[in-house]
């Protein structure tokens, strides 16, 4: 019996021990700081200068490894090669590092040190390698989209800053510049990031845990560097196999798929002409079952299937009908936003309150992380708020009232101007953009969402492309949206939409009977502006001099000539912001922009290291 107990003592403290030696490990390994010093070549090359403070603590070890990602997937799946020539490895001090260079996986491994030796405490690191087809470029602008810290690694990092250099003469005003921190897939900005002189900064706000990473995007005009696009990974033996064998379905491929499609297109449209009943003259929205109005928004995207910029000025107005806020005229072309209301008012729909959230508040709300960043940060709080009772920093102590759902400042008064400078606004607007959608789709409109189908067959138009099928091309390029299909019930929206957008474009005598009621030409000019008939439907009402209304505050109301400028002068100013947020998302290698649904893990590169 005291054999038996004594074993199973022995297996305990075996297996606490083999528990607890990573976590020990951990513990008495760290890096104090982590610097990046990143210039962005005219030949399209990078060079990086990383520098990086490592403390082993008490450990003996016989130094450290950097793993550097080199490959990278874009949206069709395909992989690319970055190539990675390093130049030196030296201590702060400008001395050599004996050190080894292999490849294993998806990292290009340094191994730094020497196995007959060993190193304690505090050493510092500078490795130097330059990146071939690290830019990706885009139909408008080019772009380096890169995971700056990697998930590889074994320690925690306690301070992380970057410096990115662009090419003399770039004009600071046409840089754009956005990062993510935390676990793979976080939305979150907390990080900082800083443009000056034609340098970007960027800066972690908090220790960065084994696992987490910060990704930054930069976009500058084209024309800056040259094209140097990455190399695609060559497929082996097998996939050549494969590929021969694929070749048999190749029929199916280049006839048999595109037939399929162009039938489900002319089918679809078919549905929809005998089932569509559209009249010259409609006064008003659509309704749901609920006898609900359609908002402006959802009217215009059951007409086209689209969600733009036209929607989102149309939002705008209709909350300012509604008496959401107030729209103030501050010279030719510039307006203000007045706040009157809550923007997570009860009344609103989710879409408008994202409207509401883009135009007043500043900085990340918690609805806006994806839910694996919301359960990374749910894991962390307890320890959180046990360090922060003890030791009060600022940025931490924000981040913990973050996670509580400590309301974040709201402004009651925002520029056009200002809201080009948000951080947050593109994160928004696609928000803005999805939930548009849902509202209608769950409505029972569509039996699927447009978007996807839109995604799929441009994923199979670039398919067509590039593996030379310009039938497959040319009929996923029509059909796009236009596969997406309605319901009977959606049709019959379809026409209500069709019809009023009608009767707000048409300029027949016979329709002119309420072309002296200012009340009619408000009530539907947020629709009009959904549309993008603003224009046409106020020509109607030229004529006569309308009453300036509670929701806009400005000397120059005069007619319905001013006020359809003024439709296109605000949808003017979001135009660039929903551009911004919505396209372009792939680049000439196909990969997405980190301005369009970034996130941490995003970009190319990454990787990590430790001590071995």
């Amino acid at each position: 019996m005291k054999i038996n107990n004594k074993r199973n003592l022995a297996l305990i403290l075996f297996a606490t021990f083999f528990f607890l030696l990573p976590y020990s490990k951990a513990l008495a390994e760290k890096i104090q700081n982590f610097e990046s010093n990143i210039k962005i070549n005219e030949d399209g090359t990078v060079t990086v200068e990383e520098i990086v403070n490592y403390d082993f603590g008490s450990l003996q070890r016989h130094g450290f490894f950097r793993k550097l990602d080199y490959k990278n997937t874009n949206q069709d799946g395909k992989t690319f090669i970055v190539d990675i020539d390093v130049l030196s490895i030296t201590d702060d001090e400008e001395f050599s590092y004996n050190f080894s260079k292999s490849r294993v996986g998806r990292f290009v491994e340094l191994k730094i040190g020497d196995a007959n030796k060993f190193v304690t405490g505090q050493n510092t690191y500078v490795i130097r390698y330059i990146l071939s087809g690290a830019v990706t470029y885009f139909s408008d602008h080019d772009e380096f989209y890169w995971n700056l810290v990697g998930f590889e690694w074994d320690v925690p990092i306690e301070n992380y800053r970057a410096s990115i250099t662009l090419p003399e003469n770039v004009n600071e005003d046409l840089l754009k510049a956005v990062c993510y921190e935390g676990a793979l897939g976080s939305t979150s900005q907390s990080c900082t990031v800083e443009k000056l002189n034609g340098q970007i900064t960027v800066e972690s706000s908090r220790v960065l845990n084994p696992g987490e990473n910060i990704t930054v995007a930069v976009s500058f005009p084209k024309g800056i560097v040259e094209v140097l696009e990455p190399k695609e990974d060559k497929p082996g033996i097998f996939t050549y196999v494969i590929l021969v064998i694929l070749a048999l379905f190749a029929v199916v491929w280049y006839l048999l798929l595109p037939i399929r499609i162009l039938i489900k297109t002319i089918r679809e449209s078919k549905f929809v002409k005998n089932n569509e009943r559209i009249v010259s003259a409609w006064f008003e929205p659509p309704q749901y079952s609920n006898k609900s109005v359609f908002t402006p928004a959802e009217t215009g995207f059951i007409v086209d299937k689209v969600i733009d910029h036209k929607e989102l000025t149309a939002t705008i107005i209709d909350l300012a009908q509604r008496g959401f806020l107030k729209i103030r005229e501050d010279g030719k072309k510039h307006f203000s936003f007045i706040r009157l209301k809550e923007i997570d008012s009860s009344e609103l729909k989710n879409f408008e309150q994202q409207v509401m959230s883009a135009i007043f508040k500043e900085g990340v709300d918690l609805k806006n992380l994806d839910e694996a960043a919301l359960k990374n940060l749910d894991q962390k709080l307890p320890s959180l708020e046990k360090f922060n009772s003890i030791i009060k920093i600022p940025q931490l102590i924000n981040l913990e009232n973050e996670i509580k759902g400590t309301p974040i400042d709201v402004n009651d008064e925002v520029k056009d101007s200002d809201l080009k400078k948000s951080k947050t606004l593109f994160g928004k607007i696609s928000k803005f953009n999805k939930y548009v959608e849902d509202e209608i789709v769950e409505k029972g409109m569509f039996e699927n969402k447009p978007s996807e189908i839109y995604s799929k067959n441009m994923a199979l138009f670039g398919l067509g492309l590039t593996t030379l099928n310009p039938f497959l091309a040319i009929v996923s390029f029509i059909a796009r949206r236009k596969t997406a299909k309605m319901t009977l019930k959606g049709i019959e929206k379809y026409s209500e939409a069709k019809s009023l957008l009608n009767f707000l474009k048409s300029q027949d005598e016979q329709l002119n009977f309420q072309s002296k009621n200012q009340m009619f030409f408000e009530k539907l000019l947020p629709y009009a502006a959904a549309f993008g008939v603003e224009k046409i439907w106020a020509e109607r009402f030229k004529e006569i001099s309308m009453i300036k209304p509670d929701w806009y505050e400005g000397n120059n109301f005069a007619n319905s000539v001013f006020i359809g400028n003024m439709t296109h002068n605000i949808g003017g100013s979001m135009k660039s912001a929903h551009s911004a947020s919505m396209s372009p998302t792939r680049s000439s290698s196909g990969f997405s922009s980190g301005f369009s649904g970034g996130s941490s893990g995003g970009g190319g590169g990454g990787g990590g290291g430790g001590s071995w």
